[in-house]
């Protein structure tokens, strides 16, 4: 597995998924004391996706708009493609299949040489090849 030079430099790149996701104030500051964070666009997906499925979407996009702007987004590209594909087969092969986005969350980080952020850290451990931090 060939790890390309990083388009940007990231220190983490943070997984922020989750439809019931509500990002607060203290949380803002939480990461933002982090220093250089990105998330990858498959986070930002998802991030969108579970505002448009709330009760309170046009809130909840408010809040996503402000915080996303905060951030670098990353890019999935054709080589972030490839290598979340070797990452997934190795999962696969061991029996260990995970969603499709945190796979390709995780391959946008060994892309770019950084570490997954995140509090699901359970899925992005079985990619030994992955450095996950949780908050």
């Amino acid at each position: 597995m060939s790890v390309s030079s990083p388009t940007y430099s990231l220190r983490s790149l943070l997984e922020v998924g989750g439809s019931t996701l509500i990002i607060s104030e203290e949380r803002r500051i939480e990461l933002d004391e982090r220093g250089d964070l990105a998330a990858s666009a498959v986070s930002v997906f998802e991030l969108f996706e579970g505002a448009y499925l709330s009760d309170r979407t046009d809130e909840e996009l408010r809040s996503i708009i402000e915080f996303v702007s905060r951030l670098r987004v990353a890019p999935v590209d054709g080589e972030v493609a490839t290598l979340a594909g070797e990452l997934s087969a190795d999962l696969i092969g061991r029996g260990e299949r995970i969603e499709t986005e945190d796979v390709l969350i995780a391959a946008t980080a060994l892309h770019n040489e950084t570490v997954v952020l995140t509090r699901n850290s359970d899925h992005f451990e079985r990619m030994a090849s992955v450095t996950v931090e949780s908050y």
